[in-house]
């Protein structure tokens, strides 16, 4: 599961423990030395669950023993959300992976992903502008 928020972060596992899951967190407030410990639980089967902000899991990470991203935030950075979609979708990856976004209607975070649709959309035109004028 990934949030931009660690309050989501913290959120997302007492939801998870409260069905029971073995979950393992990472974010700005975990210890390098947690953090560790809870990406090697998750990569050894000893957590079925490995929460984590954005930030955190965006970088340094392959964790092709996942087969599902559930994003329950965005950051504004659309490259920070690819980055972190991308820790499952890597080389040495066996299984389908299925990446789930989930949007609470009216919030901020609904407003954030129409400002990233428009933001991305508008990054792509101008790219795509600036290309064809190279090629002339």
């Amino acid at each position: 599961m990934l949030a931009h928020y660690r309050d989501t972060v913290e959120a997302c596992v007492r939801v998870a423990e409260s069905v029971g899951a073995r979950v393992g967190a990472v974010h700005g407030g975990v210890s390098k030395d947690a953090k560790s410990r809870a990406v090697a639980d998750f990569k050894s089967g000893r957590s079925d669950v490995l929460v984590g902000s954005l930030e955190t899991l965006a970088e340094g990470l392959t964790l092709t023993v996942a087969d599902m991203a559930i994003f329950v935030e965005k950051s504004y950075k659309p490259s920070r959300n690819e980055q972190a979609m991308r820790r499952v979708h890597r080389m040495g990856q066996e299984r389908p992976v299925t990446i789930l976004d989930y949007v609470t209607p009216d919030t901020v975070d609904e407003r954030k992903r129409e400002a990233l649709a428009t933001k991305t959309d508008q990054q792509m035109r101008v790219l795509s502008a600036a290309q064809f004028a190279a090629m002339l």
